[in-house]
């Protein structure tokens, strides 16, 4: 494992532990002792990091019971006036970013909606997320991926409030709490959520913070999360932590997931792309995944 993929944050570490405690006091939800707390400030659009989504679930499946994980959302796009990012100014350039996206990390990944209904903000997106997890961490954690989903393989339109409550009616959220939380006070917590990370000085999303109570070092992983980068994040905070173990059989994990890419399938089981397409196929074949294929990476769905 590699340990120069990863920095410790370059402000004051004694600041940077508050901070990083400071994270969790924005939700009730947080409450677990004796783990190391793992920050993840991010997107629902944030095409880098739908990338790296069978890393973080590979992360959750292995340390998952040692650490306390927090989301952030990082504001990616506030509105399209005077906006200038990375060089992207307008939806075209969304468009050309995602395909290179697509292309270099190989995973699927439509950007056609920027073509036929333009996005005008992450904004109401990420207030979706943050409603949800007010309502629980794993109903959270549900919202972003399937916001996800729907923009980068269904190419909906995820900053029109229809879209957003019929996606959070699918995952069975409680919406009178939902919608009164979405009109009352996520848009305060969204700015806090901003500044947050404008504190720490993020520039990339998306990034992860690492810290433990008792250390005074935070640990800071920006844009690209390696898997072999991330474990040796939590071997450098948790130096003896056991590794949990899960199933790993396709049907297992499509089952849990509901829908997974090639890629995200080759890193949970630690196989081929190409022997992950050869069975998935198969399953296909037998009616118990559906498939939709992209140039960049193909992604199955289950049935039923």
């Amino acid at each position: 494992m590699s340990e120069n993929c990863f920095e410790t944050a370059p402000i004051g570490t004694v600041q940077n532990l508050s901070l990083v405690h400071e994270a969790f006091d924005f939700s009730n939800n947080s409450k677990a002792e004796n783990k190391a707390k793992l920050i993840l400030i991010t997107d629902p659009i944030c095409s880098t990091a739908w990338s790296f989504e069978g890393e973080l679930k590979r992360l959750s499946l292995e340390y998952g019971h040692a650490l306390d994980l927090k989301v952030i959302m990082g504001g990616l796009l506030p509105s399209w006036v005077d906006f200038d990012r990375g060089g992207i100014s307008n939806a075209s350039d969304v468009f050309c970013h995602w395909k290179d996206v697509g292309d270099h990390f190989e995973v699927p990944l439509s950007a056609e909606v920027w073509k036929r209904d333009p996005l005008s903000s992450s904004f109401p997106s990420s207030k979706a997320v943050i409603c949800a997890y007010r309502q629980s961490n794993s109903l959270g954690f549900e919202m972003l991926r399937a916001l996800r989903e729907a923009v980068f393989i269904h190419d909906r339109n995820i900053s029109k409030l229809d879209i957003i409550i019929s996606i959070a009616e699918e995952i069975k959220l409680d919406m009178e709490v939902f919608l009164t939380d979405f009109e009352n006070i996520a848009s305060s917590i969204l700015e806090q959520q901003i500044e947050y990370s404008k504190k720490l000085g993020v520039k990339l999303l998306p990034t992860i913070l690492f810290a433990k109570d008792d250390s005074s070092e935070v640990y800071k992983l920006e844009a690209n999360l390696d898997y072999s980068c991330l474990e040796s994040m939590v071997h450098q905070v948790l130096p003896y932590v056991t590794k949990g173990h899960y199933d790993t059989s396709l049907y297992s994990l499509i089952n849990r997931f509901k829908g997974l890419s090639t890629k995200e399938l080759s890193i949970l089981t630690q196989d081929t792309r190409l022997r992950i397409e050869q069975k998935m196929h198969n399953m296909n074949q037998l009616g118990l995944v559906d498939l939709l294929e992209f140039s960049t990476g193909n992604f199955w769905i289950k049935k039923g």
